[in-house]
């Protein structure tokens, strides 16, 4: 492989895999983070949901004791004050023995009932049962002395709580309290029969007050986390602990999936007829709905002294939905990070190629140089500016250069005094041969005999050598 590219390589497997590391280090905690904080604000929001219920039901109980218990001493004192209302062969009332059709007789009756009202706000009403399940008012009045309306046929849920009575008495003829909604508002009911449980045609005595308290249950119902998709019914539970729908939202059949839910899990709490309210909370799994999945919970308020239970379902799956924005934030910073990490990979390899490319140069001037020292050029020098290992390597090289250009330029010095010593020697070495040689004496004989010669005709010679 060559080493721009192993460079290269080096410079970009570090970052790359610290980033994929740290990318997935990243992904984990964040997935784990997201779920984690799924369950813990579940958890926190059904504390926060439970302790206002808890509230609003200490509310309701405190807010209703006191007007249940002025209910009870009243129920009792009308019911001891009408033993002049019977019924006839025919199943006709009377009063103190005369048809209830007379108007002196029926002023007679409600100014009994007006008489046994004690309380601003209460009203009494009497029932008559007319068969299958059909109710009609016989006679009622409020504390301020309004008459209410005669023969005048009572709403389904009235008629629901009288036929439940009617129910209870076959076995024992026991008063039962309510609270239920009338027109919209909230009030204490308490029912007792004024004809014996055999017989074909009831008397139902309701006093009743009207109370906020189950209002500031929906108040704090409509308040609870997430803010919408709840379901709530009022419950109202006979002495059989048969659940009796009153009051439901969003839906009419939202009464009876939520006591599907209740007997599903766990069972229709018990009501011992007296005792504190008390609020139970349960996890319910599956489907409430024909048309959504998902697990809720179930909170449910228990009034054991008015027979009466209030169940809340909330929705968690819509609880974990207000959840998206987070998981989506996280997405995005996964995306985020991603990039950066793409950003980062990128950046490392362009620097890993600028200075693989440095390298590159730089080898390829000391080549260039180390070509250049080869063909005989002395003195090469290159530049680096840097202090790393790179450019300590390139000072080496040009005290290398420095070097062998020294080195070259002693030796090209000692060559030269060399070949003029052998040429000395070679010299020395023919004249000795010459003078050696015996025809070089005869030659000297011959050139001192003419130089004698030469001076005798021209005269002593003042460069020649004396006689010996």
């Amino acid at each position: 492989m060559r080493l721009s590219a192993r460079l290269i390589l080096l410079g970009v497997s570090g970052p790359l895999i610290s980033m994929a590391i740290f990318f997935m280090i990243a992904a984990m905690s964040s997935i784990r983070l997201s779920h984690q904080a799924g369950h813990d604000m579940l958890g926190l929001i059904n504390t926060e949901n439970l302790n206002r219920l808890r509230t609003a039901t200490q509310l309701i109980q405190t807010t209703t004791d006191q007007t249940a218990d002025q209910i009870q001493d009243d129920s009792r004192t009308l019911v001891s004050g009408l033993e002049g209302l019977r019924l006839d062969a025919a199943g006709l009332p009377r009063w103190q023995g005369e048809p209830l059709t007379a108007a002196q007789g029926r002023q007679a009756l409600l100014e009994t009932l007006r008489r046994g009202l004690s309380t601003a706000g209460e009203s009494a009403l009497i029932y008559i049962s007319q068969g299958e399940g059909r109710w009609r008012r016989l006679a009622g009045i409020t504390a301020e002395g309004k008459v209410l309306p005669e023969q005048e046929p009572v709403s389904q849920q009235t008629a629901a709580y009288l036929s439940a009575l009617r129910d209870e008495g076959e076995g024992e003829n026991l008063p039962l309290s309510r609270l239920s909604p009338e027109a919209e508002q909230w009030g204490i009911t308490r029912l007792t029969s004024l004809t014996a449980p055999d017989s074909s045609t009831r008397l139902i005595l309701a006093v009743g007050a009207s109370t906020d308290a189950a209002s500031s249950l929906l108040q704090t119902a409509a308040s609870l986390f997430p803010f919408s998709d709840h379901q709530i019914a009022f419950l109202a539970v006979d002495r059989q602990g048969r659940p009796l729908c009153t009051y439901a939202r969003p839906e009419q059949g939202t009464c009876q999936t939520l006591i599907a839910a209740l007997r599903s899990s766990g069972g229709v709490p018990a009501l011992a007829g007296e005792g504190d309210p008390y609020l139970m909370e349960r996890a319910l799994a599956g489907s409430t709905t024909t048309s959504e999945e998902g697990e809720r919970t179930l909170f449910i308020s228990v009034f054991p002294a008015l027979d009466w239970i209030a169940v809340l379902a909330v929705n968690d799956e819509a609880l974990l939905k207000t959840l998206n924005p987070l998981k989506s934030e996280t997405f995005w910073i996964l995306v985020q990070l991603s990039a950066a990490s793409v950003m980062l990979i990128g950046l490392s390899g362009f620097m890993a190629w600028r200075i693989g490319e440095g390298i590159r140069r730089q080898l390829r001037e000391l080549a260039e140089a180390a070509a250049a020292i080869a063909v005989g050029e002395r003195r090469q020098a290159l530049l680096y500016s840097g202090n790393d290992a790179l450019g300590r390597f390139v000072q080496a090289f040009n005290r290398m250069a420095g070097a062998v250009a020294e080195r070259e330029e002693a030796l090209r010095s000692q060559i030269r005094t060399l070949e003029i010593n052998i040429n000395q020697q070679e010299l020395r070495g023919q004249v000795c041969s010459i003078v050696k040689d015996p025809s070089f004496d005869a030659l000297s004989e011959r050139a001192r005999t003419m130089r004698a010669r030469r001076q005798k005709w021209q005269g002593p010679d003042p460069e020649a050598d004396p006689p010996s």
